[in-house]
């Protein structure tokens, strides 16, 4: 890992005493274990950001959600509070990758809900359960984002 990663990580950790910092393969906010995951692989852009970005989370006590839409709340409010984290640590937000990174929970949203049989959007009635608006079809999906995407259709 390179000086400035290291500087970035210590100063974090020295104005964030409550929160541990863990290298990791993806960057990752754990509510439960108070714990901020990294990559330390990632160019520094990406890194700094990334590293901010889960901070927000923790600042802003970001735990679990409920519904899909929730999610997509949390994560704004994560990117705004990011770029206030980015002007503090002198870090140069950058307002494409945050909006790239919303586009991928807004796609992710949005391909739940599409109903298996008619492809119209559903709207969610609890965690994981669906129902179509046009054919009222109901199914489940799984509960992961970051793998691929499952649909159980009820019966």
């Amino acid at each position: 890992m390179n000086t400035q990663k290291q500087n970035l990580l210590i100063r974090l950790s020295s104005d964030f005493v409550d929160i541990s910092f863990k290298e990791s393969d993806i960057f990752k906010w754990s509510y439960k274990e108070k714990t901020i995951y990294f990559n330390p692989l990632e160019k520094y852009t990406v890194f700094s950001i990334s590293l901010l970005h889960e901070l927000a989370h923790a600042t802003l006590n970001h735990d679990e959600y409920h519904l899909d839409i929730e999610l997509l709340k949390i994560e704004r409010e994560a990117w705004q509070k990011t770029k206030e984290l980015c002007e503090k640590y002198n870090i140069t937000f950058n307002e494409n990758f945050a909006e790239n990174n919303l586009d991928t929970y807004r796609n992710w949203l949005h391909l739940r809900s599409l109903c298996p049989d008619c492809k119209v959007n559903g709207m969610q009635l609890s965690n994981l359960n669906y129902r179509c608006l046009a054919c009222f079809r109901e199914w489940t999906n799984n509960d992961s984002r970051f793998k691929r995407l499952h649909k159980r259709i009820k019966k």
